[in-house]
């Protein structure tokens, strides 16, 4: 192919097809067009095998049509518990609450400027994991399973759960390079004083984050995808965008494609642990090469 084409556009090959180096260029500008149409086009196809695929596939796995005529009263609790845990994060998840409500009752302990950040984590993992994990089983009746607390061990999940993680971290370290990211992570500034404090926080922000996904993909996602299947993940996305207000805005921007990309996982998979490992892997990451780009981390070896 490749003498074909040096042929064609030296002019090589004059006998009755090409016998002008405008023609040879004119058929080479159709071979690149057609194979350009052609990685289109593929393209296309398999954009649309990962979303809309995906999405008519959750439609028939999830959509109940024998529950779209009555009040299911989920919907209202999972909006009414929505809207309550969001406000309460607000006005009285941060550390101003924290210091209203213990003032200096943590300033004689070790490490007394963590506390505000545990409860800022707790206050977290009660409201997005423990009262929706309540209502689930007992005032529902329903197994948290149902809800995406469950782990696909296949190794094609695992292997997935990989990839991305790897598809991800060049975005992360590209991120550390921006002033505005250093400055906002890690959260809790102090956490490279020392080993405990570096673990200590990174466990509580671990499980917060368990929590998050638990909320958004796990307890809002499922309740609402048994209505409106696939476009639950776009309902959830938009409130999952909004937390991230006060985050760097690439970070921001990011959240749009994180949701709607877990969410789908999560339905799809039926289970919220993509979402968890790669949240964790990713905050971890972002956190980590802060404290390196700040030469912080290193001091602790």
């Amino acid at each position: 192919m490749y003498i074909l084409i040096k042929s064609l556009l030296k002019g090589d090959i004059q006998e009755g097809k090409i016998k002008t180096q405008y023609e040879a260029k004119s058929i080479i500008k159709k071979f690149k067009q057609f194979f350009i149409d052609q990685d289109m086009n593929n393209m296309i196809k398999f954009f649309n095998s990962l979303t809309f695929k995906q999405w008519e596939k959750i439609n028939e796995d999830y959509i109940n049509l024998n529950m779209q005529n009555r009040i299911d009263r989920r919907i209202i609790i999972a909006f009414l518990l929505f809207t309550f845990v969001l406000i309460s994060l607000k006005y009285f998840g941060k550390g101003p609450a924290f210091y209203l409500l213990f003032g200096n009752t943590f300033h004689s302990f070790p490490y007394p400027r963590i506390y505000s950040h545990l409860y800022w984590a707790l206050f977290r993992i009660i409201c997005y994991f423990v009262i929706p994990a309540v209502i689930i089983k007992y005032l529902y009746k329903e197994n948290l399973s149902d809800y995406g607390l469950r782990i696909d061990r296949s190794p094609k999940i695992l292997f997935l759960y990989l990839v991305m993680f790897f598809a991800v971290f060049p975005f992360v370290y590209a991120a550390s390079q921006n002033p505005g990211f250093i400055r906002t992570y890690p959260f809790y500034k102090y956490a490279a004083q020392s080993w405990n404090q570096l673990i200590i926080w990174e466990s509580a922000y671990a499980l917060q984050f368990f929590s998050l996904e638990f909320f958004f993909r796990g307890f809002i996602l499922y309740t609402f995808a048994r209505y409106i299947g696939a476009y639950a993940i776009f309902f959830m996305s938009v409130p999952y965008t909004m937390i991230h207000f006060q985050k760097p805005f690439p970070e921001t921007l990011g959240a749009i494609f994180a949701g709607v990309f877990l969410g789908t996982l999560a339905l799809r998979t039926r289970s919220i642990f993509g979402g968890v490992i790669i949240h964790i892997a990713v905050a971890w990451s972002m956190d980590l090469t802060a404290l390196f780009q700040k030469g912080l981390l290193q001091r602790l070896f």
